[in-house]
Formats: structure tokens, C-alpha cells, sequence
């Protein structure tokens, strides 16, 4: 937005699997993230600005305005149908997809050996 950055996204391949993680900035405590954010020097090299905080905003910094999750939920949604052509169905998860996903939250995900390596 104007240059600046809203989002940001990580990728990973290990075990056979590739991850992408991607996260939106909303309403993020900028000066905190500035202070946890070490990128390489490398990264500002070529650029005009020089540092974390100069390249990031918040969508509700950028628009003057608090945004709610549920205002980025529809966003988002409609960005998504409008792309793609499609239409989103609202429902709840399954039984056996509760089930999984509790089991591969204990077996896997919640294990130092995922999430470390």
C-alpha cells in the first residue's frame, strides 16, 4: 500500500511437505514488531528506507480507522469469490474432522520435533 508493507508470507519445505504461512497486519503494535523483526542487513541495501518500521503499516493505520476481524473476514472472502468466480458455503466442521484435527495437534503439530525440527 503506497510502498508500504501490509503482509507478509514464509515458506518452508521439509518431511516432503512445503508450508506457507502468511499474516495480515491489522492493528499490530508496530514498535514491537520493529524490535523483533531482525531481517539481514542485505535487505535494505538497495533501498530508500533503512529500517522495519519505515516499510510496514497496519490496514487500519493506512485507512485512519479501527477494522475489525470481521470487516477483514469479508475482505478477504469476497476478494477471494470474486477472483476465483466462486461462491464460500458456511458450515461446521465434521465429527471426524474435529477428531483429526485434535489427533494431529497432539501426534504432530504440538510436537518440538514439527515445529523445531
Amino acid at each position: 500500500m503506497n510502498g508500504m508493507k501490509i503482509s507478509g508470507t514464509a515458506a518452508s519445505m521439509r518431511w516432503g511437505t512445503i508450508f506457507l504461512h502468511g499474516c495480515l497486519l491489522v492493528s499490530t503494535n508496530l514498535e514491537i514488531l520493529a524490535k523483533v523483526l531482525k531481517p539481514p542487513p542485505q535487505k535494505f541495501q538497495h533501498k530508500a528506507v533503512k529500517s522495519v518500521r519505515k516499510r510496514v503499516t497496519n490496514i487500519s493505520e493506512y485507512l485512519g480507522r479501527k477494522v475489525s476481524m470481521e470487516e477483514v473476514k469479508s475482505f478477504i472472502i469476497n476478494g477471494f469469490s470474486e477472483w476465483f468466480s466462486i461462491e464460500f458455503e458456511t458450515g461446521t466442521l465434521t465429527q471426524y474432522e474435529k477428531e483429526l484435527s485434535k489427533s494431529l495437534y497432539s501426534t504432530k503439530y504440538s510436537r518440538d520435533e514439527w515445529n523445531i525440527g
